[in-house]
């Protein structure tokens, strides 16, 4: 892994590992390791293990993989449904980064803006599984 890596997927003919560097929170850890499922998720090209080659991802490839963690992480729906707006409060209730969270409640401010929550049937179907969730957590 590079220095400023926080994990890395390899491949070779019978597996495909993710790798995540020590040291990191839980939390880290966890947004490394979806964030490394959502380059899979994609296919994006991976790091072959066996020749030591490495693929080097463009700007959209993480792009795709950054918006695929925090979409599972902190669906915008449950955001929503729960009232959050804050930085602090997403990274609170969803267990993610600050750094994550500031990212995701920019984007929420958008969303805010718009208005226009559950619209799709894949957003209803997320917010429906996530009800009993939102109901306990917009309690407090």
């Amino acid at each position: 892994m590079y220095p400023n890596q926080k994990g890395t997927t390899l491949t070779d003919e019978s597996a495909t590992y993710i790798i995540i560097r020590r040291g990191g929170t839980p939390a880290e850890n966890k947004y490394t390791v979806i964030h490394e499922l959502g380059h899979g998720y994609f296919g994006h090209p991976l790091v072959d293990s066996k020749y030591g080659k490495t693929f080097a991802y463009d700007n959209q490839y993480e792009y795709q993989a950054e918006r695929f963690a925090v979409d599972v992480l902190a669906p915008a729906c449950v955001l929503w449904g729960l009232d959050l707006h804050t930085a602090k409060d997403i990274s609170e209730v969803c267990n993610i980064s600050m750094s994550s969270a500031q990212i995701r409640a920019e984007r929420m401010a958008v969303l805010y803006q718009r208005n226009r929550f559950l619209t799709s049937p894949l957003e209803r179907q997320v917010f429906s599984q996530f009800s009993d969730f939102i109901k306990q957590h917009k309690l407090r």
